[in-house]
């Protein structure tokens, strides 16, 4: 039915309005019966993925294993922090030695002994 034909039974009112409004009331609330078990569903498969070792008492065995491709990617991950971690902030540029500029000013030469 389209929306012209509902309102149309509403003006009109009595025993077919009345007949509508429960049959929608029905409908609604099969949907809400349909949500929440959907909702507790996936409150379920989430709550039961994220499960593992590190963040629960399950023993490490008892974990997925990984793909070559993701222990690879976690390889790589770790390679890359552990390249970032090291040595120091670079310097500026023009105070590391023999950069141009670097050191204190010279004297012109017929000012030098």
């Amino acid at each position: 039915m389209g929306r012209e034909q509902f309102e149309a039974i509403a003006v009109a009112g009595g025993e077919p309005a009345r007949a509508q409004v429960l049959g929608l009331l029905e409908r609604v609330e099969a949907a809400e019966r349909d949500i929440a078990k959907l909702t507790a569903r996936i409150d379920g498969v989430l709550a039961a993925g994220s499960e593992s070792s590190r963040n629960s008492s399950k023993a490490p065995s008892s974990d997925p294993s990984k793909t070559r491709a993701q222990r690879r990617a976690e390889a790589r991950a770790k390679a890359k922090e552990w390249a970032k971690q090291q040595g120091g902030e670079p310097r500026k540029a023009g105070k590391q030695a023999g950069a141009p500029g670097a050191g204190r000013k010279l004297l012109p030469k017929d000012l030098v002994d």
